[in-house]
This record gives structure tokens, C-alpha cells and sequence, in this order.
């Protein structure tokens, strides 16, 4: 998939055999700073804290107006809260028609 090709109110999902993963992120002191999601195997085994899920979740746009603490430039909506997606996991999302 191509970021490119995305438009805000895009809803997005792993592709098969894949998962969302919540994954805490932490800033300077080691305190929570907040949330980005990384698409793994479904087989993965979260570590604490970790939490995994497969709801599709709407795409925002990216980063430009508003700065994060969190690795990602695309915002994304899920599960009522905003979060940035990790680049690596873009080649594993699809875009629902």
C-alpha cells in the first residue's frame, strides 16, 4: 500500500494473517508519552503492556499540524484515540474499499 494513495476517512486493516499491536512509547525518564500501533503476524506474542487487536481503524492524515512524541508521521483513529503508525508496518495495511 501506498501512503500516497491514502485520503483522511480511509479505513485501514492488517492484511491477512496479521494484527494491529498497541504499543506503549516511552519518553525521556522512561514515562509513558503515549500509544503508536505496529502490524505484526498474528502469531506474535505481545510483550507487557502490549496489547493486540484486528478492528479496522480510520486513517487522519499525517503529522503536519500536529506534532507527536511517538514514531510515525500517519495518524490514525482506533479505538478512540489518536496514534501514528510505525513505517515499517505499511507494506502489512490495506486500505477497505
Amino acid at each position: 500500500m501506498k501512503i500516497k494513495d491514502l485520503h483522511p476517512g480511509s479505513l485501514l486493516c492488517p492484511k491477512e494473517r496479521f494484527v494491529w499491536v498497541i504499543t506503549p512509547w516511552k519518553g525521556i525518564g522512561g514515562v509513558h508519552v503515549g500509544s503508536y500501533l505496529r502490524v505484526v503476524n498474528e502469531r506474535y506474542n505481545p510483550s507487557a503492556g502490549e496489547e493486540t487487536k484486528i478492528d479496522n481503524v480510520l486513517y487522519l492524515g499525517d503529522t503536519s499540524s500536529t506534532p507527536v512524541n511517538t514514531p510515525g508521521k500517519q495518524v490514525v483513529l482506533a479505538w478512540g484515540e489518536k496514534m501514528t503508525v510505525d513505517p515499517m508496518s505499511w507494506r502489512n495495511i490495506r486500505q477497505i474499499s
